[in-house]
Parts: C-alpha cells; sequence; structure tokens
C-alpha cells in the first residue's frame, strides 16, 4: 500500500474525495433508514417552512456527530498505532 489513506486525507484537506476511499465507509445502515424514517413522519405533517428548517437542523446535527465521530476515531487509531511500536 502506497499511503493511499493518508494521501487521501491529503487530498481531502483541498477539498478532493477519492472514490476509493468511499468504498471503505458506508453511508446508510438499517439503523440510519429506521432513523430517517422515524424523523420524516414527524416533519411530513408539518408547514413546510418548518420542515425544511428541521430538516436543515437535523442534518446540521448529523454532520456534527459525524465530525466528532470521526475525530474520535482518528484519535483512537493514532494512539493503536503508537501502542503497536
Amino acid at each position: 500500500m502506497e499511503n493511499s489513506v493518508i494521501s487521501a486525507i491529503q487530498a481531502a484537506t483541498r477539498g478532493y474525495v477519492a472514490l476509493e476511499m468511499g468504498e471503505l465507509a458506508h453511508s446508510k445502515s438499517r439503523e440510519t433508514e429506521k432513523a430517517e424514517q422515524a424523523l420524516e413522519a414527524v416533519i411530513r405533517p408539518m408547514k413546510t417552512d418548518r420542515a425544511e428548517m428541521m430538516r436543515e437542523l437535523a442534518a446540521d446535527l448529523t454532520s456534527a456527530y459525524e465530525d466528532l465521530g470521526f475525530q474520535n476515531g482518528f484519535r483512537m487509531a493514532v494512539r493503536l498505532m503508537a501502542e503497536c511500536q
């Protein structure tokens, strides 16, 4: 392996997303599908403006948790690598 993950992370800082890295990650699961359907069931009856605001807030919250998960995973990976030396 020629540092493909490291190169992908470096490229991501410049806004590029390496397609081959997408194979390592999943964007949906049974749990996310169920949560998405439950949220949509609550939002759907709302007035259009309020529903759109709720969707945006949910997307913001999801992104924040995703960022936090990445940071926590990265920290754990670095610690694991340090212990393997």
